[in-house]
């Protein structure tokens, strides 16, 4: 297992990743840390936190790339899954690749005026209505709900 990191807000809105031993001593300089420039840092943004973590990617996004769209960052979305796809068949799956398909995901849909909680009420009731559906096995190894007929 990978080392724990705290990801970090400086002064300047610019995030930064520590090690445990880093984050000690920053803590113990009183917030001040000579490895980044004497920058204060504003907050420890708790990992879990995906949806502060993905309004501070998308601010930098918007100034990075301004003339990104949602359909653009979709068809970087399709790039990035033939990576992750790659380091399948590789036999290394890489959890940065799905950090990256993940953010062309949010890119997209922020692009699209969708908020990150919008996607996670979302993702909960498409959970619910997938438990209420019978799947099937296709030749692929994907699956498939069964289509109910509708009632026009």
């Amino acid at each position: 297992m990978k080392p724990f990191k705290f990801l970090i807000e400086l002064s300047d809105n610019e995030l930064q990743l520590l090690t445990e031993n880093e984050m000690k001593a920053l803590e113990e300089s009183n917030l001040e840390f000579d490895g980044f420039d004497s920058h204060i840092v504003r907050e420890i943004i708790d990992p879990i936190s995906i949806i502060q973590l993905e309004a501070n990617r998308m601010k930098w996004a918007l100034y990075t790339f301004p003339e990104a769209t949602a359909v653009s960052s979709l068809n970087k979305l399709r790039e990035e899954a033939n990576e992750i796809e790659q380091s399948l068949l590789n036999g290394q799956p890489d959890p940065i690749e799905y950090a990256d398909a993940l953010m062309c995901l949010f890119d997209s849909a922020g692009r699209a005026g969708i908020t990150p909680l919008h996607v996670f009420e979302a993702f909960q009731e498409k959970l619910l209505i997938n438990k209420t559906r019978t799947w099937v096995k296709n030749p692929d190894n994907t699956y498939s709900h069964v289509k109910r007929p509708s009632h026009e």
